[in-house]
């Protein structure tokens, strides 16, 4: 049995970050992320967010995330909306890498 609605979409995302980039920085970054099931409520259900604590495992990822969607539908939706597209030009500037995953729940 799953924790999340059938037919929900998962979408995962890894990061690795640029030199320079603060504590500060990433809480904000997290924060705005946390944020997302009441800005973009259409969309996004759920979201967990955090710094890796597994530096062995991680192959120098920094930190990821989890942002369950509606469906398979939101996730265009979500990644052309006006709120994501402002978070987005404001938090890939900090990375050096990014890797995404979705998959239907």
């Amino acid at each position: 049995m799953s924790a999340f609605p059938a037919g929900s979409v998962s979408h995962q995302l890894v990061w690795w970050l640029k030199e320079g980039v603060t504590e500060t920085d990433m809480t904000s970054i997290y924060d705005e992320m946390r944020n997302f099931p009441k800005s973009i409520p259409d969309y996004v259900l759920s979201v967990s967010v955090g710094t890796t604590f597994t530096d062995n495992r991680s192959d120098g990822a920094a930190a990821g995330a989890v942002i369950v969607l509606r469906d398979e539908a939101s996730l265009p939706l979500y990644r052309d909306c006006e709120i994501h597209q402002e978070f987005v030009s404001r938090f890939a500037p900090k990375l050096s890498k990014l890797q995404c995953l979705d998959w239907v729940n």
